[in-house]
């Protein structure tokens, strides 16, 4: 659907948005080393000796470490994995044609995107699959309620959806369990 250069300009921002991903996870984790530092030994990050007393051996600081180092490499190493992984999708798996229909759900906290998949021959008019969007072009929001003619890309290990190529763009799925449900 797209031609090379709409695809070099997918891919790329594909990579910004997994570095800023990577970016404010290492933020994370790094807040979670300094307060693991806080705990071990208050003065290699600066703290004055006589002030030490406070932070060291402190367990507020150890469970702050835990809390912040934990998920942050967990979103970094996700992210990155993800991101390798989406683009390994994308450039060595063939894609099926399918009917895509764009759906959102907006609540006080958030704004969720989620595309509906169909066979394109499917007569009957249900979604197979319904995949949570991660990443997908500002003019998305044209296309809400539509039914476009798309060009799927399927994680050969798991079978579901990974990638849909559309007319304007590519809508990449969002990795993880529970993103992408197959409807009955």
């Amino acid at each position: 659907m797209n031609n090379g250069m709409n695809q070099k300009n997918e891919l790329r921002r594909l990579n910004r948005h997994s570095f800023r991903v990577g970016l404010a996870s290492l933020a994370v984790v790094l807040f979670g080393i300094i307060s693991l530092l806080l705990y071990i030994n208050p003065t290699s990050i600066g703290v004055p000796p006589g002030n030490a007393g406070e932070y060291q051996g402190n367990l507020i600081w150890l469970s702050v470490a835990i809390i912040f180092l934990l998920p942050g490499l967990a979103f970094l190493i996700t992210a990155v994995r993800w991101s390798y992984r989406l683009k390994w999708i994308y450039r060595s798996q063939k894609a099926r044609p399918m009917r895509l229909h764009i759906d959102v759900e907006e609540d006080s906290d958030s704004t969720s995107y989620y595309a509906l998949l169909q066979s394109s021959d499917e007569t009957s008019g249900k979604s197979e699959w319904r995949a949570s969007l991660w990443l997908k072009p500002a003019s998305v929001k044209d296309d809400i309620g539509k039914q476009l003619d798309a060009q799927v890309f399927f994680d050969p290990g798991s079978g579901k959806p990974a990638i849909i190529e559309y007319e304007k763009g590519i809508l990449w799925i969002m990795g993880g369990s529970g993103s992408v449900l197959k409807l009955s």
